[in-house]
């Protein structure tokens, strides 16, 4: 009788074990059987070239959110852009990166390109998103480059501005992934060092026709772009251009995650890491895995 006693509660343990472990498979199992796998993503952004003598670690998705073209010379034209490109495209095509990347993909910067009327240059070995989506790994990735104006650069468009709403209408519901070059603002700015309600600031980072001392500023984001995440929740936002906002944000109103993975602040060789991610299957909660990530704000 002792050690019935004694086996029940071990019997009562593994129960729940089992229990436990069916209801992880069921969560992580598609409709067909098979386990969901972890989607894996490396993030880079404001590189300035450097990433060409980083040790990357691999992942599923290489991401590279602009600015990643070195430092443009005074008297560059468009055979230096092209050249670049060129170069760039190389690498992402090498034997190393292909084998620690199964996929690439790209979203231009400011610095990428001679000016906003300049097309968005083509890659073969690398997916470029501009104002438009791909399929990978069973996720929904839709990429723009365009930011609010506050100095000379490639896709620049007027804070606030008629087009600027445009470009963010056609970011569509449904997107797993969002990769821009401005964060949202608040999300990934400079700005979320301070303790702010987003809201306070809102108004005045939309509208054009508002005096504010902190319009020109580049280290605030984009009022708009932030309406649009926390309006489709995508469960993943991958940003740049601010290299002040480096590491990532966890929204508190929704689910959505926001990576600034700026690595480099005014072209000097890279001190950060790339910001590493995962997601579990297409539609489940992104879960970290905690590599490469130095902080979280909550």
């Amino acid at each position: 009788m002792e050690n019935d006693r004694v086996s029940l509660p071990r019997l009562a343990l593994i129960l729940a074990l089992c229990i436990l472990y069916r209801l992880w498979v069921l969560k992580n199992t598609n409709i067909d059987g098979r386990m969901r796998a972890a989607v894996d993503f490396s993030c880079l952004a404001e590189t300035y070239g450097s990433h060409y003598d980083m040790r990357l670690s691999g992942a599923v998705i290489l991401v590279l959110s602009g600015d990643v073209l070195p430092p443009v010379p005074e008297a560059a034209g468009p055979e230096w852009y092209k050249q670049e490109v060129r170069r760039l495209d190389q690498w992402l095509g090498s034997k190393a990166i292909r084998k620690k990347f199964r996929h690439r993909i790209v979203v231009w910067g400011d610095h990428d390109a001679p000016s906003s009327q300049a097309a968005p240059h083509y890659l073969e070995n690398a997916t470029v998103l501009f104002d438009n989506m791909t399929k990978v790994e069973g996720l929904t990735v839709y990429g723009t480059s365009w930011q609010p104006q506050n100095s000379e650069g490639a896709f620049y468009l007027p804070r606030g501005s008629p087009e600027m709403r445009e470009k963010r209408d056609k970011i569509p519901l449904g997107v797993d992934v969002l990769v821009t070059h401005s964060a949202p603002l608040g999300m990934g700015d400079r700005k979320r060092y301070r303790t702010f309600e987003p809201s306070q600031f809102l108004e005045d980072s939309i509208y054009e026709n508002k005096t504010y001392p902190l319009r020109q500023d580049p280290s605030i984001g984009d009022g708009l772009l932030y309406l649009k995440v926390t309006a489709i929740n995508p469960r993943l936002v991958i940003t740049g251009q601010h290299p002040e906002g480096y590491g990532r944000i966890r929204t508190p109103e929704s689910r959505t995650v926001v990576l600034n993975p700026s690595i480099t602040s005014s072209y000097k060789p890279a001190s950060r890491p790339a910001l590493f991610w995962s997601l579990i299957g297409p539609d489940t909660y992104p879960k970290n895995n905690g590599m490469d990530v130095p902080f979280v704000i909550e």
